[in-house]
């Protein structure tokens, strides 16, 4: 078990954005990626957009939630590439 969490914490992680596809939340989702890519491309492996749906806008990494889409509504792109730095730091 102590090998599996040690190569995990070697590996850099993979960004999954998902959005609603039918509330139209591409574009921050793209936008948002896109900010991630900039600040962070070399302590991530990818960023990864999942299509959803009922409204989700879900950033997660090793299925650990990093924001979301709250009552203060859609995370803008650099909320989103904050939140992420921060979930990189620990």
């Amino acid at each position: 078990m102590l090998i599996i969490a040690t190569i995990m914490a070697m590996m850099k992680p993979i960004i999954t954005i998902e959005y609603c596809d039918e509330c139209m939340y591409l574009k921050p989702a793209l936008e948002a990626a896109h900010k991630i890519l900039e600040s962070y491309a070399d302590r991530v492996e990818a960023v990864m957009l999942k299509p959803g749906h009922d409204g989700v806008f879900r950033v997660t990494a090793h299925d650990v939630l990093i924001i979301q889409m709250g009552d203060e509504g859609l995370p803008n792109a650099e909320r989103v590439a904050h939140a992420v730095g921060e979930f990189l730091e620990t």
